[in-house]
């Protein structure tokens, strides 16, 4: 996958660590991938980029640390999270965000969103 879109994104791995880190809009972008089709999350790929940075390192609970978290923060999304390695020895967490089949994904909060093309949608009430 290359080209962000209705079920890929791409996102720096500052997105899930550090004093950056957002795993509120990490959420918000869980739930709008499950909203819809589902989709694929890659935290460790800069949106310029198609691969990692050559030889970073992720650290080793990253994902399982995600799935907890993401979990915490939505409701009704259903997901994967596993380490990769590209061809480059750049690592990087593949999060899989399944479709959801019962009821509407939210955040813990009670706000909804989906995906449109490359973007993150907020939901309106009249809109569900």
């Amino acid at each position: 996958m290359n080209n962000e879109g209705q079920v890929y994104d791409r996102k720096s791995i500052r997105y899930a660590l550090g004093k950056r880190a957002d795993h509120e809009g990490l959420a918000a972008d869980c739930v709008g991938l499950a909203n819809g089709q589902g989709g694929v999350i890659h935290l460790g790929i800069e949106d310029a980029s198609t691969k990692p940075p050559p030889g970073q390192q992720v650290p080793s609970d990253l994902p399982d640390q995600l799935r907890k978290r993401m979990n915490q923060l939505t409701v009704n999304v259903g997901l994967e999270a596993g380490m990769m390695t590209d061809v480059n020895r750049g690592q990087y967490v593949e999060l899989r965000v399944f479709p959801t089949v019962h009821g509407i994904a939210s955040t813990t909060g009670g706000v909804y969103f989906i995906r449109v093309a490359d973007e993150t949608k907020r939901l309106m009430p009249d809109e569900l």
